[in-house]
């Protein structure tokens, strides 16, 4: 990740005098001030005829209070540091910052250690302290290791594991600010993921800090896993052990209950839909659990994709991390991504920096956010109109029982523009409106966009850069078009269709040039993942009874030619 400094706001500090004379002055007022203190609060109390015990009392005070001050001060400036906190662990000082939030504030949620310490939050956490400078949009912070001081905490977040490394240095992914993650991608690689993830998080350094629990299935051979029942029985003693403040009962004289260790239960693959339905119903309310799903999940937190050794993670804009090398598959991979066609290397379908992607749940790639509600909307209502659209058309379509109010719309309009972040030029991706219409910059497109172009470039290029420029595409297809509740708009605006038949179009034609290549599997796969997307296609379904049935018979030979006798 690239170092992007930020400029800080001004602060205000006494600066001590550089002139000996101003020194001597400064010097002198502060004797005189303490000499004054020391005649009102100790030697006019002392010598009173008769003693006046308002004025003793008052000096006991003062005193007292100046005593807790300086052992408040030695305190701090004692405090053990945890020996794991070394330039390359930043877990120390992620740790001082998250406890430096007023409750109910943003939660980190990852850090990325090179040549700066980046954090990033949730949300905007407000000015950062010094050395710490915060990025245009507010959401990461950065600060040279170097320039750190020993963090201020000696407890350190548990559930903070190091998920991989990227080109500039490793990446740390806070699993406890998540309640549903979905690992997904190429299965093999996606199991050996939560494997590592579950190893790191039972590592030594977290013992007692942490607990962790598994469904039993694929994913542990080891004997500790759970059943469903009694993983649900595990999620409700937990629930049950999470202090609770009785409403109506004062709670002063009693002493703090200790925090409740956070919880992460691992799903392998191959768990059913209504079993996973179970485990997250009995999470509702436990914000100290995390599920770490082997798979899609509907409503997911945070999705994790799993692709040719890399992870991508869909929080922090598209950073990808490279991972360890998959275990060779055992059974069969036609659900597996193919390799390309005669090993030619797929080329990226776009190049714009923000990617808006709606064949799925609506994410915003390339970007902080927005993650979720109206801002979200907002954004992909705009990417699917890239010539602009009337500020009354956008209020109709986002928030059709109700007209939001002037302060409602201006603050929603300002989050979102915070959020996509500035281009290159410095301008922001959600322009200003400009008599009341309202579009984004080219650095922000669609994945709908990049099929399209792919679909573009197949018509006039080789079959072979025709197959890997439609790979590269139909990777990102995650399934139906706005999956998601509440956009009506898509459906009554006719996008959801034209998403439908462009997905359907890049896969059938991806599809007849791994049969002419002869590569059925690849045939095979395209289909299926444009019946991720259209699962009534009759094309797509044809295409794959094609490619399997090739799969089976095996490549046929090329016909025999008779030379012909002149």
């Amino acid at each position: 990740m690239a170092h992007r400094p930020a400029p800080t706001t001004p602060r205000r500090a006494l600066a001590w005098p550089r002139t000996p004379a101003g020194r001597a002055a400064v010097a002198v007022g502060i004797a005189i001030d303490v000499g004054l203190a020391l005649d009102a609060f100790v030697v006019r109390p002392v010598t009173a005829t008769p003693a006046d015990p308002k004025a003793l009392l008052r000096t006991l005070l003062v005193a007292g209070v100046a005593v807790v001050a300086v052992a408040h001060r030695r305190r701090d400036a004692t405090t053990p540091i945890d020996p794991s906190a070394t330039p390359r662990d930043p877990a120390a000082w992620v740790a001082s910052l998250a406890a430096a939030q007023p409750p109910g504030g943003p939660t980190p949620l990852a850090a990325h250690l090179g040549d700066a310490l980046e954090v990033f939050w949730d949300g905007p956490p407000g000015p950062p302290p010094l050395p710490w400078q915060a990025s245009p949009t507010g959401w990461v912070w950065e600060a040279p290791p170097t320039a750190l001081p020993p963090p201020r905490t000696a407890r350190l977040l548990p559930t903070l594991v190091e998920l991989g490394r990227t080109a500039t240095g490793a990446l740390w992914l806070h699993l406890g600010a998540f309640r549903r993650m979905a690992v997904v991608g190429v299965p093999d690689e996606a199991t050996q993921l939560v494997e590592r993830l579950r190893d790191r998080l039972a590592a030594p350094a977290t013992a007692g800090a942490l607990d962790t629990a598994t469904l039993r299935g694929p994913l542990d051979d080891r004997g500790d896993a759970r059943d469903l029942d009694e993983l649900l029985a595990v999620l409700w003693r937990h629930a049950a052990r999470r202090p609770r403040r009785r409403p109506g009962r004062r709670t002063a004289r009693h002493a703090r209950p200790e925090p409740v260790a956070p919880l992460v239960v691992a799903i392998p693959s191959g768990a059913s839909p209504e079993t996973i339905a179970r485990l997250v119903d009995a999470t509702i309310g436990a914000p100290d659990v995390t599920l770490l799903v082997v798979g899609d999940v509907r409503a997911a937190d945070l999705r994790l994709t799993c692709r040719d050794g890399r992870v991508e993670v869909s929080c922090l804009g598209g950073v990808t991390v490279a991972a360890h090398p998959p275990a060779p598959p055992v059974g069969s991979v036609l659900e597996s991504v193919p390799a390309p066609v005669h090993a030619v290397e797929p080329t990226p379908p776009t190049g714009r920096r923000v990617e808006v992607r709606v064949l799925g749940p609506v994410e915003v790639h390339g970007a902080p956010g927005p993650r979720r509600g109206k801002c979200l909307e907002l954004v992909a209502y705009l990417a699917c109109h890239p010539d602009g659209v009337g500020d009354d058309q956008i209020r109709a379509a986002v928030w059709p029982d109700r007209a939001p109010t002037a302060a409602t719309w201006s603050n929603r309009v300002s989050v979102a523009r915070k959020a996509l972040g500035v281009d290159a030029s410095g301008e922001p991706h959600l322009r200003r409106f400009r008599r009341h219409v309202g579009r984004l910059g080219p650095g922000v497109g669609t994945d709908v966009a990049a099929l399209e172009d792919a679909l573009d470039r197949a018509a006039t290029a080789s079959p072979e850069a025709a197959a890997a420029a439609l790979t590269a595409a139909l990777t990102g297809v995650r399934g139906r078009p706005f999956d998601l509740a509440g956009y009506a708009w898509a459906e009554r605006e006719g996008h959801v269709t034209r998403c439908e038949q462009v997905v359907v179009d890049a896969a059938h034609r991806l599809s007849e040039l791994a049969l002419a290549a002869q590569d059925p599997r690849r045939a095979v796969w395209a289909a299926s993942r444009g019946l991720e997307a259209c699962p009534a296609s009759e094309t797509l379904r044809a295409d794959v009874a094609r490619g399997r049935a090739a799969t089976v018979s095996g490549p046929r030979p090329p016909p025999a030619v008779t030379p012909r006798h002149p």
